[in-house]
């Protein structure tokens, strides 16, 4: 540090570095009470999301679901969110917590399909109205002009033909892909046979049935994905690292050369929701690293886009 003189010519050191040692601690203090309280409430929120006897969509539940991801999207220091993720009794419950997240999550998707096919709408743009009103569908729609942005920027035209993989009894990013791409083909797969039945027949009221087509199978073994332009795997297809990288590794040796595969994870405290896989790790998978966006707002997933090597 520079030192400077003092009125009778004598050297003296400026304190700046003394100002800066003595906020540490309060800096510290801080950071201990944010990670304490945060991890109190999650803790608070798993235990009663745990106890109840149904994850169908209910006034309370949809409450405790909002709460936790208003807590997992708020932007903290990299030092909390650190602490929180290595808090013991975080990496306890987390598996089961994202557990109760994806079971939720089913629930309250099946519980709209349902609903909108109960109305027995002939009229497209009424069945279309209806899909709105989907809670979530803002962030559905942000998420999805996010990776079409990400797609413009690596490919020269529009996809053609589209797979989605874990797509789910509410193929809402499928719809939003359709509304974006009029002239493209999306092909819906989860191993669920009631969600491909319940998503099959919502595509015929929502009037997309030219454009889609669905199919039952694991996301693991499934069929050839040659065909498409790229391939879109949800968030929740791999509940942990492992078992994600696992499938993925599966899924890009059924991608012709050159296909695009589009991964859903998620970052921070989000990882807290969604099975987290890192970008760089995706190389391992003889793929091309395009692009990678993490939202720091509403939007929870992140998205990583690469393109598939020569096998």
């Amino acid at each position: 540090m520079a030192p400077e003189l003092d009125p009778n010519g004598d050297m003296k050191e400026v304190k700046h570095f003394d100002l800066a040692i003595s906020s540490a601690p309060a800096d510290t203090e801080s950071n201990k009470q944010e990670e304490v309280e945060v991890v109190c409430e999650i803790v608070r929120v798993y235990k009663k999301l745990a106890a109840m006897k149904s994850l169908k969509p209910t006034e309370e539940l949809n409450g405790l679901f909002n709460r936790l991801v208003e807590l997992c999207i708020r932007s903290r220091s990299d030092k909390v969110v650190q602490a929180v993720l290595e808090n013991e009794k975080i990496k306890s419950l987390s598996p089961q917590l994202r557990n109760l997240c994806s079971t939720a999550e089913g629930e309250l998707e099946a519980f709209w399909a349902k609903t909108i096919l109960s109305t027995g709408c002939s009229c497209v743009n009424r069945a279309r109205r209806s899909l709105r009103s989907f809670p979530y569908y803002s962030n559905y729609e942000d998420l999805c002009r996010l990776e079409c942005s990400s797609f413009l920027s690596v490919l020269v035209s529009e996809p053609r033909s589209i797979a989605f993989i874990g797509s789910g009894p509410l193929p809402l990013t499928s719809f939003c892909f359709a509304d974006r791409y009029p002239n493209a083909f999306i092909h819906n797969i989860d191993r669920d046979g009631d969600a491909i039945q319940v998503s099959t027949a919502l595509s015929k009221q929502l009037g997309y049935t030219e454009m889609m087509s669905f199919s039952a199978e694991d996301a693991l073994g499934g069929g050839c994905l040659s065909a498409f332009d790229v391939v879109c795997v949800a968030a929740l297809v791999g509940m942990d690292a492992e078992d994600k990288f696992r499938i993925l590794k599966d899924i890009v040796h059924r991608m012709r050369e050159g296909a695009l595969l589009l991964v859903r994870s998620a970052h921070s405290l989000r990882g807290l929701l969604y099975p987290v896989i890192e970008f760089s790790e995706m190389s391992r998978l003889g793929l091309e690293l395009m692009v990678e966006v993490r939202p720091w707002g509403h939007v929870v997933n992140s998205v990583l886009l690469a393109r598939v090597l020569k096998h």
